[in-house]
Order: structure tokens, then sequence, then C-alpha cells
């Protein structure tokens, strides 16, 4: 086992557990202070009868643009990222739900 690899000691994990119940520190935090991996940190706290909640993904801005991009790509295997922009940029001006999340382009005048 190398140095970088070394168990979590009694006094470490309750170390972990102090500073996640106590001080209300979230994992990215303790896992830097203790020069420990994050992964080591969640794992201690899961032992320790903590359930770790995992960070949700959140919706990205190209969402409403797969379907579309993922069908002119299965016509159009070459066609180039700029290009492919350009088309989405253009359908969302035409087609107001793409932009739910959105909201209109910079360009739009009201």
């Amino acid at each position: 086992m190398s140095p970088s690899h070394k168990p979590v000691s009694a006094d470490e994990s309750a170390r972990i557990l102090r500073l996640h119940h106590v001080e209300r520190w979230p994992v990215g935090t303790i896992a830097d202070q203790l020069g420990r991996h994050h992964d080591t940190v969640e794992r201690v706290l899961v032992h320790g009868g903590l359930p770790v909640a995992k960070q949700t993904a959140r919706s990205r801005r190209v969402d409403p643009y797969v379907p579309f991009i993922e069908e002119t790509l299965a016509k159009y295997p070459r066609l180039r990222a700029s290009r492919l922009w350009a088309m989405a940029s253009a359908l969302a001006r035409i087609d107001p739900p793409l932009l739910a999340r959105r909201g209109p382009p910079k360009s739009a005048s009201v």
C-alpha cells in the first residue's frame, strides 16, 4: 500500500464525522482540509450512518436542442458544429417552445 492510500484511522473518522455534523462542513471542504479524496470522506460518512446525497445533474442550455441536433447529425454526420449551432439558433427564433427555459435570443427586439 502506498503512503497516499493509507487507511482511515478511528481518530480521523471521528474528526470527519465531527466536522460534518457539528461544524456543518461539506464533503469537499473536509476532504481538502484533511488531504483526503472526497470519496474517502463520503465513505466514512456513509459508514457512520449518514446517507450522502450526490449532486443531481442540472439541465443544460443545449438540452432543448438535443433532439434536433441528433436528428440533423443522423442525416448529415459531417456537419460542422458552427453550422449546427446556427441552424439550432435559427430554429429557436422560429419555434418558441424551444425557448421555455432559455428566454429570447439577445439579438431579438421586442
